[in-house]
């Protein structure tokens, strides 16, 4: 993929740059424009560009024309370069195509039959049959000018190349500081120590206290936005200085064009050309950035909604520039008496109809629609994406550039295709749903929660921490869509017989809702889905010395498997068994020891430290249920009920719903948990653990180096950031570096 994709962009890249519009061709227009100041005795057939036409197809003109630029060439416009212009130009506008050698055998014959009516004053300018002699002054003049406007398109190319050059270098200069960060290469406090200060001021704050956690202006909810993180701020700011300096500097103007005329004018086409060319260019960054197969991730380690954040940015930066274009070019129009007779041209209509789906891009991106209507944005987002882009394409497709669509829409095929190949890899196959229900007393604190279990292919592999997107294959379900998740694969953890992939899914609102309700409205026992991925970020995170889980809520699959991962009795043999790993939940209520209760009984007998804080339930509720059941033989007990739909071969099941009682209770759960799990009721104090841990590395003779992964609320996410940047600040002594590994993705 990574091939394929720099190949993509290489070769149009080539192809973008190499155009018949750069200054080395300024000659070749200068003499071919001056041609058409003369009526030859030639009448090109209809549909075709008439003075391109007759230049390349009739004789007398041709070889006055090379006769033209072969007196007038020099360092800057070389003759041999200028035949080849010519003979491409000929080749692609002028239906016919013409090698060098001939071209100057033709210039040698107009020699000839040459006239010069200068000479000449009766000369008649019309239905001409012998090669002329242009007036080489006005020659000159015209190349300087084409010169002018060549340069200009040339820079605007060549500054497009400069922006992608940068986010190149930047994100390889990134990966490799999270590399040598990851794999604890620095052995030296000092350098250790400078680390931890450039994380502490740069990498790791938030801006204003909010990045995963919306930021409201003045508390109005249409201005509701997510936050770039201080680095990410630092590379977007870079970013759009330079491309404010590269679309506003470097014009050449003269006194009186003979193309343009007055310096405004010139100022109109030349600024609306930069414009329009650049925002070209940012294109296929725009499908790199926002594809869920970028190469970009593995290369940098950043995670997928640090890119999402660069493609906003990017996306904006790039609808200004069509902005701009667009202005400038019609006052340029309105200048020049030619805008209503180019309100009826095909370029114009379609540079409109691309225009207008970039601000409505713009409009419906905003987060405000985006978090209430995801679906239909997602929709929208792709549908206008792609008739934006049919629009820029035929919007240039006669003057050239559309080399930058075809590259961004190769990029956006070999992503579609990807995913299919990923699709194809875990083939379809039948999900086990089931419903775990909350507690009687505690339904007014906790949500349902959908556990989808997925039989997961041998040659299928994942890694702690990764994301699939889900598409449910029923019509109710909107099969069309996907839905990214983080799993629990029991296999790759605990050498699980039955090769399962486990998902948590807490019904809230659209897609996650309509699931929920309809299992419990149609009795589904399982459902067809394909899965795709894995995707995320993959952290080392067997390299660090200890490493600290904070969870909230049904973030817990992704952390638990890197606590999984760290077990030594298990295939990770890398991992020593004296390695502590410290792992702290946050739940509402004990109902959740009831659809994650398997799994945490595998961290029994590890060196795995589990503590699980119930901030709403009440611990003697277990005390409750226990007393309740020895109190009264003949009493039930008060248990969660979980509803199962046992999974079947058919993907629907029409008889009526079972409800099947779990034979453990709540109380039981909670007992046998309690021999290596530590229950407290409250919420966890992140800032003392954290505060413990690095008293104890600081007291080290060595680095310590400690992985902590934060996945939950996204508030709870912010705050951890936040802290963890503050403590790296104010107690450094370069003997310890904590790497954050954020599993919350938000965008």
């Amino acid at each position: 993929m990574l091939i394929t994709s720099l190949l993509v962009l290489i070769l149009f890249n080539v192809l973008a740059t190499a155009k018949i519009f750069a200054k080395p061709s300024s000659l070749m227009f200068s003499c071919l424009t001056a041609s058409q100041e003369f009526q030859y005795d030639f009448v090109p057939p209809p549909d075709v560009i008439p003075f391109w036409y007759i230049a390349c197809n009739y004789e007398p003109a041709l070889g006055s024309i090379v006769f033209c630029m072969d007196s007038n060439a020099d360092s800057i416009c070389p003759f041999s370069n200028s035949l080849e212009v010519l003979a491409l130009g000929c080749q692609t506008q002028g239906d016919r195509t013409l090698t060098q050698t001939y071209l100057m055998e033709s210039g040698k014959n107009a020699t000839k039959y040459m006239k010069n009516p200068a000479s000449d004053p009766d000369f008649n300018f019309t239905q001409l049959t012998t090669p002329i002699m242009f007036n080489m002054s006005e020659v000159v003049n015209k190349k300087d000018a084409y010169y002018n406007f060549f340069d200009n398109l040339d820079d605007s190319t060549k500054f497009g190349d400069f922006t992608i050059i940068y986010w190149g270098v930047l994100l390889v200069l990134i990966g490799l500081f999270n590399h040598i960060s990851a794999h604890n290469y620095l052995k030296s406090i000092s350098l250790n120590s400078r680390l931890n200060q450039w994380k502490a001021l740069v990498v790791l704050p938030t801006l204003s206290s909010y990045h995963l956690n919306p930021a409201r202006f003045r508390g109005i909810a249409f201005f509701e936005a997510l936050l770039p993180l201080r680095q990410e701020t630092f590379v977007l700011i870079a970013y759009i200085l330079l491309c404010v300096y590269y679309t506003t500097s470097n014009y050449k103007v003269i006194a009186n064009s003979p193309l343009f005329g007055s310096p405004y004018r010139q100022y109109l086409r030349f600024i609306s050309d930069r414009t329009g060319i650049f925002a070209f260019t940012q294109l296929p960054l725009l499908i790199l950035f926002g594809g869920r197969n970028n190469i970009l991730m593995t290369i940098s380690g950043l995670p997928f909604n640090t890119f999402i954040i660069f493609h906003k940015w990017i996306s904006r930066v790039m609808m200004l520039c069509a902005v701009v274009h667009a202005h400038q070019f019609v006052i340029y129009l309105e200048a020049t008496g030619t805008f209503r007779r180019s309100l009826g041209e095909l370029y114009f209509q379609f540079g409109e109809l691309a225009l207008l789906c970039c601000l409505l891009i713009m409009v419906q991106s905003v987060f405000y629609f985006r978090k209430r209507c995801y679906e239909l944005f997602l929709v929208l987002h792709i549908f206008l994406a792609f008739i934006f882009l049919v629009g820029c394409y035929f919007h240039v497709s006669k003057i050239g550039y559309s080399e930058w669509i075809l590259a961004t829409l190769g990029l956006w095929i070999l992503d579609r295709i990807w995913r299919f190949v990923n699709i194809y890899r875990y083939c379809v196959q039948t999900a086990q749903l089931t419903v775990f229900h909350p507690h009687s007393t505690d339904s007014n604190r906790e949500d349902p929660t959908v556990k989808v279990s997925i039989p997961k292919p041998a040659t299928w592999k994942s890694y702690p921490g990764c994301f699939v997107y889900l598409y449910f294959l029923d019509p109710h379900l909107k099969f069309w869509e996907s839905h990214p998740f983080t799993i629990y694969d029991s296999t790759d953890q605990f050498g699980d017989p039955t090769p399962m992939i486990n998902i948590y899914i807490k019904p809230k609102c659209g897609t996650t809702k309509a699931i929920y309700d309809q299992i419990m409205s149609r009795d589904i026992t399982g459902v067809k889905v394909l899965v795709e991925g894995p995707y995320g970020h993959r952290a080392h995170t067997e390299n660090y010395d200890q490493l600290l889980l904070f969870v909230g809520g049904n973030g817990i699959p992704g952390p638990f498997s890197h606590a999984a991962r760290s077990v030594s009795t298990l295939p990770y043999k890398d991992v020593e068994s004296s390695k502590k790993v410290e792992l702290v939940w946050s739940i509402k209520t004990l109902s959740a020891l009831n659809w994650f209760y398997d799994e945490l009984l595998q961290l029994k007998d590890t060196h795995v430290s589990v503590t699980v804080y119930v901030t709403r339930g009440d611990l003697s509720l277990a005390d409750d249920d226990n007393s309740s059941a020895s109190s009264n033989d003949n009493t039930e007990p008060e248990i969660l009920t979980e509803t199962s739909h046992l999974l079947k071969d058919d993907t629907y099941n029409k008889s009526k719903k079972r409800e099947v009682s779990s034979t453990i209770t709540i109380a039981e759960k909670f007992h046998n948990l309690s021999k290596f799990v530590t229950f407290i009721r409250g919420r966890p104090n992140f800032e003392k653990k954290l505060d413990q841990v690095i008293n104890e590395c600081s007291q080290a003779s060595k680095i310590t180096t400690i992985g902590l992964v934060a996945c939950g609320p996204s508030l709870m996410c912010d705050n951890i950031r936040n802290l963890v940047a503050h403590r790296l600040n104010r107690n450094d002594t370069g003997k310890f570096r904590i790497d954050l590994l954020e599993e919350l993705q938000v965008w």
